[in-house]
């Protein structure tokens, strides 16, 4: 995905340009439902598809036809509420569970069968969560067709869950007695009771809220009964940050509005610790990420402020007019790289800028933003429909340039050679839960496919299990360095420069908290051929330091003579590295990671009794396997200079050497015959540059 010089003057709009005013907080009078769910025009647009044909009409009509489907299966409620999928992995594995049936779950690889809590109350959860969707759809079915049957079983599920909601024993995801305010009776979190009473309850609500199947007794029941003992439970946990919050202000707000109480509406927008406004002003960067640096919680929770500044619109308050808003929804295309997705970073799996119709469509309604078209879905969707927005196809725009982002903390390099090379590096502020112990990490594309990756998380959301603070959390699972084999503590790192053309780029990043005593300093250098990773590692006292890089690839070789094992001690995260060899040299290390097609050449540089160890760690579990390195050298300082080069087929790679010299003011990178190709010169005000034959290319 490639961006136009008017996207980037887009994305470099102020985020301040002038004082924003908020809008007065009051529901419409003479309220006639759905008075958030959609707007009349909206729901006009959606029975208009309807009678239509073409691909406008296939959206709604897939929603009619489950619909139609639910009708004909009986309404079945598990008999408690449920589970986070934290607990569907065996506690020995730590690999996802197999279901067998409701109350029986077994291990992929030791077979061990699991029962009873909190294992079935997963699958108790994606019950609920079915039968949550089959009342919606059926909600919407209603508002479309006007047919009262689809009004009907919504009713019977509103207050089937209403007789139930408090009889559901009140539970959490972490099983501590004394946990009080963080848990509830549907769901097991008060974060996911919040997204329910949005996405489901509230507009289900809404949607048959007047079409005459619901008497008074059946009103008082569904909102005294449901809705506000949601509101009370979700509201016993306030946060400030956190995405938690974010969805209890979009529950607060939907919920607010289908009650008619403004007080919920205002909590929603107007709380001065936790509310939307403070959401934005405290817990998006300047760039526009969400604090937690991890795509997959950005839009996360970008979704919940997205659903209350869409449910707010509809009440007629626009909140979308926010001048720290729209940066949110514009800073992904600058991360995009050649495969279309984002740099894994913090607990992300494979996110994609346009992977989010849910949140992309509303934002592009709000700014109507040319440079938004690239995210857009390329077929209708439910929420283009309901917009009105015409599917165009995507504009054609130059090559996205390499770009720092001060404030999100990371960087972004690109060169327009055939390999379409691409690197992301993180220097961050460390970001919670959900952020990892990673500075100055990075990641590495060429050819259009993830070379050097970063873990993200578990797929099976491991979060109670020692492999997500051991391996995905920990140092030793990211492309950054180990010192004494302990993982970084949490902390930001430091641009010192970013340099680049279009052939050429290149950052200096720096970071003294990671370890106590070390000073560390990363180079990243991208040319059209090859990324140049140079780093310096400073501290008083005899250290030892590990070089550390994962490439996907099927296989890992190297011309120094290998040894089974590793050598040393086992330290925290090794115990998940498999297929371990180690080697000893005092030479250049060559070492090449092979895939289909396409191999990854790495050469380091040499320096006495250095050691490689090989293997293979987890990736999105612990049987994805993605081969790694592991550099080790020992002493007070520490330098490494890497080259990494993807050739596709059989084709020989142009590097043949690295070599640091002067005390590590020269980096030289050598050719066939150890013919200098670029010479990286350090200065000592810490500023670079890059020459080329000569000739300065770079600085």
């Amino acid at each position: 995905m490639i961006l136009s010089p008017i996207i980037l003057l887009s994305l470099s709009f102020s985020l301040h340009a002038e004082p924003w005013k908020l809008p007065e907080i009051r529901l419409p009078e003479n309220r006639k439902h759905p008075v958030v769910a959609c707007t009349a025009v909206e729901l006009e647009r959606l029975k208009k598809a309807h009678k239509g044909e073409g691909p406008e009409h296939a959206q709604v009509a897939a929603v009619i036809k489950r619909a139609e489907r639910s009708l004909t299966h009986p309404i079945e409620f598990p008999p408690r509420g449920g589970q986070h999928n934290r607990w569907y992995q065996c506690d020995k594995c730590e690999t996802g569970l197999r279901t067998i049936d409701d109350t029986h779950h077994q291990c992929p690889l030791c077979k061990k069968i699991y029962t009873g809590s909190p294992y079935d109350d997963v699958i108790y959860s994606r019950k609920h969560r079915r039968l949550m969707g089959r009342m919606t759809d059926c909600a919407w079915a209603f508002a479309i067709t006007g047919e009262k049957k689809y009004a009907e079983l919504t009713k019977k599920i509103l207050l089937g869950y209403a007789e139930r909601y408090l009889k559901y024993p009140y539970h959490n995801a972490y099983f501590k007695w004394w946990n009080t305010w963080m848990g509830g009776h549907l769901k097991e979190q008060t974060l996911d009771e919040a997204v329910w009473l949005t996405h489901y309850v509230a507009p289900s609500y809404d949607l048959i809220h007047d079409s005459g199947v619901l008497g008074d007794p059946d009103h008082e029941v569904i909102q005294i009964q449901l809705i506000r003992q949601m509101l009370k439970t979700i509201a016993k946990n306030p946060y400030n940050k956190v995405n938690w919050q974010s969805w209890h202000n979009a529950g607060f707000l939907w919920a607010g509005a289908v009650l008619g109480d403004v007080e919920w509406v205002k909590r929603a927008i107007l709380a001065p610790k936790n509310g939307f406004l403070f959401q934005l002003e405290n817990s998006l960067t300047d760039d526009g990420f969400w604090y937690e640096t991890s795509w997959g919680y950005h839009f996360y929770a970008l979704q919940a402020l997205v659903d209350l500044a869409e449910g707010a619109r509809r009440l007629g308050i626009d909140v979308w007019t926010h001048p720290r808003f729209k940066s949110a929804f514009i800073l992904p295309l600058s991360y995009t790289m050649s495969n279309g997705r984002l740099p894994r970073f913090g607990d992300d799996v494979n996110s994609t800028a346009v992977g989010h119709a849910h949140t992309n469509e509303p934002a592009f309604h709000a700014y109507q933003d040319p440079a938004m078209l690239v995210i857009m879905p390329k077929s209708p969707s439910w929420r283009s429909v309901m917009s009105g927005r015409k599917v165009v196809p995507t504009p054609n725009v130059p090559p996205m340039p390499s770009r720092v982002f001060k404030t999100s903390g990371h960087g972004i390099l690109r060169t327009r050679g055939e390999a379409g090379l691409a690197a992301a590096i993180t220097f961050a502020k460390h970001g919670g839960f959900h952020s990892h112990f990673d500075k100055l990490s990075f990641v590495f594309y060429g050819y259009k496919q993830e070379l050097g990756v970063d873990p993200g998380r578990a797929a099976n959301q491991a979060y109670r299990l020692p492999i997500h603070l051991n391996w995905y959390r920990g140092t030793i699972s990211h492309n950054a360095i180990l010192v004494n084999r302990q993982p970084q503590r949490g902390t930001s790192g430091k641009l010192e420069f970013f340099t680049a053309n279009d052939d050429y780029a290149a950052v200096g990043l720096s970071c003294d908290g990671a370890y106590r005593g070390v000073a560390h300093r990363r180079i990243l250098l991208m040319t059209p051929k090859y990324l140049l990773v140079f780093d310096n590692l400073e501290s008083k006292r005899t250290k030892t330091y590990d070089w550390l890089y994962h490439n996907r690839s099927l296989t890992i070789e190297t011309d120094l003579k290998m040894t089974e094992g590793m050598p040393g001690d086992e330290f925290s995260g090794s115990q998940y590295i498999k297929n371990r060899k180690h080697g000893q040299t005092d030479e250049n290390l060559r070492v090449r990671f092979t895939s289909r097609g396409l191999t990854t050449h790495l050469v380091m540089d040499s320096q006495a009794a250095t050691v490689l160890t090989t293997g293979d760690g987890p990736l999105h579990s612990v049987t994805d396997r993605v081969p790694m390195v592991m550099i080790t050298r020992q002493g007070s300082s520490a330098r490494f200079a890497a080259v990494l080069e993807p050739v596709q087929g059989g084709n020989e790679p142009t590097v043949e050497g690295v070599a640091v010299k002067q005390k590590g003011a020269r980096v030289v990178v050598s050719g066939k015959g150890w013919k200098e190709m670029g010479t990286l010169e350090i200065g000592k005000d810490g500023q670079m540059k890059f020459v080329v034959e000569g000739k300065v290319v770079l600085e």
